[in-house]
């Protein structure tokens, strides 16, 4: 019986604005077992927009003083079954005092034009946008994919099931190359590589 997603809800976390509970529910939703999370139910696929919600959390971007930004925005692929739940979980949600905005771009194709600085691929739409995922290294943006096992490539965030439990899995070296400082509360519940590539 998995009770977190009824029990405390993602507004009512919001508005208490108690980072410790926050914590705690991001630790509670990533010990829960992987048919849970990794399930195709609308209740499983909101479970896996709050993990990158959380994820996005523990981020931190660059600061441009010439244009500072006043908004992030989370971009999806056209024809993603989490762009819904990623819409549900981010709405009306701040990332570092920014309100995040949802985009739904038609391909990968128009990435960089879109100004991205969160963009979510889910498991079935990662392997073929993997080159256009790649041709973002070095920008601002973190990329998160969901994948069905531990899969190192151009995403600098994945989630992934292991030994029965969701897992994130996270590459420091593109976070570096990309300027984005990472939590290192988020680096502690990752699985994590570094070193040059």
């Amino acid at each position: 019986m998995y009770l977190v997603p009824t029990r405390f809800p993602l507004s009512t976390l919001e508005a208490a604005g108690c980072a410790a509970l926050k914590v705690i529910l991001f630790f509670i939703i990533l010990l829960t077992p992987t048919q849970f999370i990794f399930a195709d139910s609308p209740r499983e696929q909101k479970i896996k927009a709050a993990v990158a919600f959380y994820i996005a959390k523990f981020i931190q971007w660059p600061v441009n003083i010439e244009k500072p930004r006043t908004s992030l925005r989370l971009c999806t692929i056209e024809g993603s079954e989490m762009t819904p739940f990623l819409n549900e979980v981010f709405d009306g949600k701040t990332i570092n005092k920014l309100p995040v905005n949802v985009l739904n771009l038609m391909s990968t194709d128009g990435l960089m034009k879109s100004a991205c600085d969160i963009i979510f691929v889910s498991r079935d739409q990662s392997e073929k946008n993997n080159s256009d995922i790649a041709a973002l290294s070095g920008h601002p943006v973190l990329s998160i994919c969901e994948h069905d096992k531990l899969t190192w490539g151009a995403c600098m965030a994945q989630i992934f099931p292991s030994d029965n439990r969701a897992k994130i899995a996270f590459d420091i070296n593109l976070a570096a190359r990309a300027g984005l400082k990472v939590s290192s509360e988020l680096l502690a519940l990752a699985v994590t590589r570094s070193g040059s590539r």
